[in-house]
């Protein structure tokens, strides 16, 4: 019996890569791929493959959240993908049986591939809900304090401070309270998406909100009134990626 495998990676020369290992190795058969967060979710629910290959950088939601949003009735083998050794830890620490570093070399996904069929064969059988349980352990460990890159400096914010964040171009605006505790840092939303985890949901393009220092929600015909804790009302659009989900999780 061949090893379902589904890939999930935004990266067309990677995926495309990933499938020639594939295709070489006759354990295993791809059963879908998907290039983002939300499309990799309803594909593995669909078909309970048996192996994931899973990049944690996506670009509308991290590798966690997708496992955070699987059916718990999913048992599969896990091998996260990732451009940052930072996210290695993690990964073990979320149950990944391996991970790839980018750039991985041929010898190196092979030797992933025969830790799966070995895996595989023995009749490993993954608790999915322990994994998700360890997720929520390893996210709620690493968000107390945020660190965040800026050239040669790291900043260290302390995560239940932030109320949202607004990007403009390449910076980010973190709003704290009151005005003297703003704070702007060089750095894209899509950067600083890879990095939060937990409380933090994006509602558009631009903004980013702590989901415990909301205080009112009023749902309107296309796009609800978000009312955070320092005052400030923000515009979240029903028709921005899962705003919808996230809100009626809240």
């Amino acid at each position: 019996m061949k090893i379902k495998t589904i890939i999930v990676e935004d990266e067309a020369p990677t995926r495309r890569r990933m499938k020639r290992f594939l295709h070489n190795n006759k354990a295993f058969e791809l059963v879908g791929e998907a290039e983002n967060g939300e499309d990799a979710i309803a594909l593995i629910n669909k078909t309970k493959p048996d192996f994931l290959l899973l990049d944690i950088e996506l670009k509308d939601i991290t590798g966690f959240e997708v496992l955070s949003r699987l059916s718990p009735k999913i048992n599969l083998i896990l091998i996260f993908i990732t451009a940052y050794d930072e996210y290695a830890i993690k990964a073990f620490e979320a149950s990944a049986v391996d991970y790839l570093l980018k750039p991985y070399k041929t010898e190196r996904f092979e030797k992933a591939l025969e830790k799966v069929k070995t895996l595989f064969e023995s009749s490993f059988n993954p608790s999915f809900q322990k994994i998700l349980q360890k997720i929520k352990q390893v996210n709620s460990n690493y968000i107390d304090v945020l660190k965040i890159p800026e050239g040669k400096t790291q900043h260290h914010i302390q995560s239940d401070k932030i109320i949202y964040i607004k990007s403009d171009n390449y910076y980010c605006t973190f709003y704290m309270g009151k005005e003297r505790e703003q704070k702007l840092i060089r750095i894209s939303l899509k950067s600083l998406q890879l990095l939060l985890t937990g409380d933090f949901i994006r509602i558009s393009k631009s903004v980013i909100i702590n989901k415990t220092k909301i205080d009112s929600i009023k749902s309107l015909k296309n796009y609800f009134e978000v009312n955070m804790s320092n005052g400030h009302m923000l515009t979240a659009y029903k028709t921005f990626k899962n705003v919808i989900y996230e809100f009626s999780n809240i």
